[in-house]
């Protein structure tokens, strides 16, 4: 049985042709962006960097605000792809806006409230024990394996009835925009 390829549809081939050529800018594929070691061709340098520092997440998003950063240059070209709008803007290709999740609550959040919910909780700290993580998947992780089904995140705005707080950051999300969104 012969599965037929989707075809990608000319934003998504614009969005990610546009991905390569900011990651080949930032991230030269024939340097390594540990050591510094240039390669003669891709391959070189990229067989250089399983070999020397398999693991390493050192290819960092290029969008001020996200957090993530991936073991290879194709993680991170997905990444860019799919999680960040890119446009030709003056002729340079830049990262203007984050996606997001589709169909993302937060997205419901007005400015103003979603400017205190990031002053209250860093997702890169534990609320409870402030611990503090490199990624929010490990902020996550460790919630869940050490806080489970604790309600550790409350909700911040004055006066509110509901003080029995949240066991998800994405629970307290959905409060805030169904309780305190502006109408």
């Amino acid at each position: 049985m012969k599965v037929k390829a989707a075809k990608k549809t000319k934003d998504h081939s614009k969005t990610s042709d546009y991905a390569a050529a900011l990651l080949n800018d930032h991230y030269p594929p024939t340097y390594c962006c540990v050591c510094g070691y240039q390669g003669s061709t891709r391959f070189d340098t990229d067989d250089h960097f399983r070999k020397l520092h398999k693991g390493n997440r050192a290819f960092k998003c290029m969008h001020e605000p996200c957090s993530q950063a991936f073991t290879s240059r194709p993680g991170l070209q997905y990444h860019l792809t799919m999680a960040h709008t890119i446009e030709k803007q003056n002729g340079k290709i830049v990262i203007t806006s984050w996606k997001g999740k589709a169909n993302s609550v937060e997205k419901e959040l007005d400015e103003n409230l979603a400017q205190q919910l990031a002053s209250h909780y860093d997702l890169l700290t534990c609320p409870k024990c402030y611990s503090k993580f490199s990624n929010k998947t490990k902020t996550k992780d460790h919630i869940v394996a050490s806080h489970n089904k604790e309600k550790i995140f409350k909700c911040f705005v004055d006066n509110c009835s509901h003080d029995e707080g949240f066991a998800s950051f994405l629970g307290l999300v959905y409060h805030l925009a169904k309780y305190h969104a502006a109408s």
